[in-house]
């Protein structure tokens, strides 16, 4: 994938295997089909497969934004006018993502106090 030639240098292994596993999904869904055939009813039956997979917003976002670069690369790449079916595609991205909750400053406070207290014992 020429994508991954040129813009995967000095990458980690999983910049790669997700370029791999986003292109797969869409070609799953959508068939292996030339660029300039991708259409916005493409880019919404996908989305509505990651959606079926029951994938969190936030992964679906993930997986959305890395099949956008690798198409808008290789449109650029071949020198195409087409539209980007895969860009502004709607779906809740608060979808299955739970909130995170922060650790309250004194418990960090405590631990780190046992872990000073810890170290000055072994000297």
């Amino acid at each position: 994938m020429t994508y991954l030639r040129l813009k995967g240098q000095g990458r980690p292994e999983t910049f790669h295997r997700a370029a791999h596993r986003s292109c797969r999904y869409v070609i799953d869904v959508c068939g292996d089909k030339p660029l300039t055939d991708c259409t916005k009813a493409d880019a919404n039956k996908f989305r509505d497969d990651l959606i079926k997979r029951g994938l969190a917003g936030s992964s679906i976002t993930r997986i959305f934004g890395t099949v956008h670069a690798v198409f808008n690369f290789a449109v650029a790449e071949v020198g195409l006018s087409t539209a980007a079916p895969f860009a502004n595609v709607y779906y809740d991205r608060n979808a299955g993502v739970s909130g995170l909750s922060s650790i309250p400053v004194q418990d960090i406070r405590t631990v780190q106090g046992k872990c000073e207290s810890a170290g000055e014992s072994k000297r």
